[in-house]
């Protein structure tokens, strides 16, 4: 089963993680009127499974030395990360906090990927919509941009777009034909951040190659350090890991 490799940034991040240090992104969205789950569940599967992070699993392989990858997850069932719950009496803010304390305290299931959501019901004549990420896929900005994504700006408004990924190109071929490389390498530039600037500079050598062949000579100097220098941005959601 094909598999991508994980950052050097994102790993540290996935390794980080244990009993006492959970490494999970947590949020909670209180609501005035009851949640319908179903409708929920509907919105979740046509909104957050557009990034491919939340379909993808967390495996060690490699050698001599295993390293973090993702994998897309066979048999993906997005039942396995949602939940419905009630809050317990007397449904008040003491229980969600008391509750909230409890989900916060358990680990994800590696053997999965690394999110959940429960939907708690009785809150106060509304619910609480509670969801856990893994800071290997996403960090708090990340999960903002995917909030984004999964609530309307208005009542009645149309969704809004699926954000690019950050660097979604690199080794995808988005451009064409010739010029490929060099519209990668841009595209790289403009989504990618600082610590994957490596996968730019793989870029760069290849656009290099094509006008070397068309015998292009640069007139310009690449950075002694060998690769672009890039500017800093804000993890993007679907490769918020990558």
């Amino acid at each position: 089963m094909k598999t991508y490799p994980m950052t050097a940034a994102d790993a540290a991040w996935f390794h980080n993680d244990g009993p006492a240090n959970l490494a999970i992104v947590m949020g909670v969205v209180l609501t005035k009127k009851p949640l319908n789950f179903e409708r929920v569940r509907k919105i979740y599967s046509e909104r957050i499974l557009s990034f491919d992070r939340f379909r993808q699993r967390v495996v060690e392989t490699g050698f001599p030395l295993p390293t973090p990858h993702w994998q897309d997850m066979p048999h993906f069932d997005i039942d396995q990360h949602l939940h419905h719950i009630a809050l317990a009496a007397p449904h008040d803010q003491a229980a969600l906090v008391r509750l909230v304390n409890d989900i916060a305290s358990m680990p994800l299931d590696h053997a999965l990927p690394l999110w959940q959501v429960h939907v708690v019901d009785d809150v106060e004549g509304g619910s609480a919509l509670i969801t856990r990420c893994h800071h290997c896929m996403a960090d708090g900005t990340a999960m903002m941009t995917v909030t984004q994504r999964l609530y309307d700006p208005a009542p009645g408004a149309k969704p809004l777009p699926p954000p690019r990924a950050r660097g979604a190109s690199i080794g995808k071929g988005a451009g064409k034909g010739w010029f490929a490389p060099a519209v990668d390498f841009i595209t790289c530039l403009l989504y990618t951040s600082p610590i994957h600037k490596e996968e730019c500079s793989d870029l760069w050598h290849q656009a290099g190659a094509k006008t070397s062949a068309l015998g292009i000579k640069s007139t310009s100097r690449r950075p002694s350090v060998g690769t672009p220098r890039l500017p800093a941005r804000a993890c993007h959601p679907k490769d918020c890991a990558e």
